[in-house]
């Protein structure tokens, strides 16, 4: 019996012809036989129960809008055997990614909840998460398309593929191509997308983003049908709890960044500005903090004009420049390369105040404490000048 002629019990999962009126073995209903409909429908208005599909494992028991009317077939496909790389790829995506973020955590000379904050490592969780949904949900989508996920990547041949799958005829994708016509094709495009997958074509145009993350992570079928590895009763499930794991792996973290920007201090204030100040500001604090931890540790070298060494625990005016405090701050390295400025430390009988002059690419602080530093503070072309007086260096 070919795949287009069977369909599986949604009770026990069992094997059983398209033209079957009932299920030999426990004789349920076939609700995909036409003459089976009206019950099937009498059937959804008096039962609420959780919907077995295909196999006849449960893969969306959050979903109970899963119903005998959508049941959807499995077709085993020869493409499913590279899953396995799917999941080793994004793993190891997520190991790596996590490791770089995490990186300023190993310099920090002592751990609490304050410090972690200040860090601010937990505010660059939210972009991971972020990103990381984007980047497997294309991947996923092409899964359940019966495509190997690694064609999302390729630019033009993954458009190529999609216009096959959605329209029969790859070569439109050269449509996206021309001006105008592009942003009409997009939409049915997209409109097509979310049909295909059992969704609004309406709401998957308004909301793109939202709906895509919806579809790959969800329960989704494309056509109706779910690719899968094996047709053994487990096979269905074992697919999608993949990409459910990576769904909520990447909500987790973009909680935990959220919590982060929460909970530091000035960055309530800066949600939703502009890219450049939140850098800049997470930069000064985060060099600032590693000003004050070396000299309260008395981990500094002071020399006076004469290149006479002095004690930063003197009374008078203390410079830190560019070159000896810029480090790597999470994903904000990019400031490395361009950055300067300098910190001056004032001591007062043994109370330091510090201030930063700040600069990256065009946006830069002017010389403002350290308790002051905010995004209001960011301005453009920044002019830096190098201070006389003390010199100090880190060690």
């Amino acid at each position: 019996m070919n795949d287009a002629d069977k369909t599986y019990c949604s009770r026990c999962g069992s094997e059983m012809s398209l033209n079957s009126r009932y299920c030999m073995k426990c004789g349920n209903l076939n609700e995909r036989h036409p003459d089976n409909n009206k019950y099937s429908k009498i059937m959804d208005k008096n039962q609420n129960t959780t919907y077995q599909i295909g196999s006849g494992k449960k893969i969306a028991e959050s979903n109970p809008s899963i119903s005998n009317n959508n049941m959807g077939s499995n077709v085993v496909s020869n493409k499913t055997t590279n899953r396995l790389s799917f999941i080793l790829f994004n793993v190891a995506v997520i190991v790596i990614m996590t490791l770089i973020i995490a990186s300023p955590l190993f310099s920090l000379s002592e751990y609490t909840v304050d410090s972690v904050l200040k860090s601010g490592v937990l505010n660059n969780f939210l972009y991971e998460g972020i990103f990381l949904l984007s980047f497997i949900c294309m991947q996923i989508v092409f899964i359940k398309m019966d495509e190997y996920w690694w064609c999302s990547f390729i630019p033009f041949y993954n458009t190529y593929l999609m216009c096959k799958k959605l329209f029969g005829n790859g070569w439109l994708f050269i449509l996206l191509l021309i001006p105008i016509v592009n942003i009409v094709f997009g939409l049915v495009f997209t409109y097509k997308l979310g049909t295909s997958f059992g969704k609004s074509g309406i709401l998957t145009v308004l909301f793109a983003p939202i709906m895509l993350i919806i579809i790959a992570f969800g329960s989704s079928a494309f056509n109706n049908t779910y690719y899968v590895k094996d047709n053994s009763n487990s096979g269905l499930e074992k697919a999608y709890k993949a990409y459910k794991n990576f769904g909520e792996f990447s909500l987790l973290l973009i909680l935990i960044g959220l919590v982060g920007f929460v909970f530091t201090g000035d960055n309530l204030s800066i949600i939703g500005k502009n890219k450049d100040g939140i850098l800049i500001v997470s930069g000064a604090k985060a060099v600032i903090n590693k000003i004050d931890k070396a000299v309260q540790n008395n981990k500094v070298t002071c020399y006076d004009s004469d290149d006479n060494e002095v004690s930063i625990k003197m009374n008078g005016e203390f410079f830190f420049y560019s070159n000896d405090f810029l480090y790597d701050y999470g994903f904000s390295s990019n400031l490395i390369d361009t950055s300067e400025g300098y910190v001056k430390v004032v001591n007062d009988n043994g109370v330091y105040t510090y201030y930063i002059t700040y600069k990256a690419g065009k946006m830069g602080i002017k010389e403002t404490n350290s308790k002051e530093v905010t995004i209001d503070k960011v301005e453009k072309d920044v002019q830096i000048t190098k201070p006389n007086g003390y010199s100090c260096y880190l060690h």
